[in-house]
């Protein structure tokens, strides 16, 4: 029953803390004039993208899933960064794009 009552507290804190929001944009400068300069022919993409866990209870980042979209992941315990094995605890992820023309995910 504490069980319960702990883990449904942690889920608390997480919904209280929206305002902590760590983003990496995943952006490759260099890369993307590249592939402009040569059409999309080069360079390619070798593998899946990184996407790094960040300590903070809501995180932004690339997709590893899908190409060209991000992902917005509720981190349970993110604030808790001494712990790297429940800190890759996902409650949920969301994959979405962005809309080249206004900028809204």
């Amino acid at each position: 029953m504490t069980d319960t009552n702990s883990r449904d507290a942690e889920i608390r804190d997480l919904v209280a803390s929206t305002a902590m929001l760590g983003r990496v944009s995943g952006r490759e400068p260099w890369r993307e004039l590249l592939l402009r300069l040569t059409g999309g022919r080069w360079p390619r993409r070798a593998g899946w993208p990184v996407v790094p866990r960040l300590a903070t209870p809501w995180q932004d980042t690339v997709s590893n899933e899908r190409i060209g979209w991000r992902m917005r992941a509720a981190n349970l315990r993110g604030h808790d960064p001494d712990d790297a094995s429940v800190r890759d605890e996902f409650v949920f992820e969301v994959d979405y794009q962005i809309c080249h023309r206004c900028r809204i995910g």
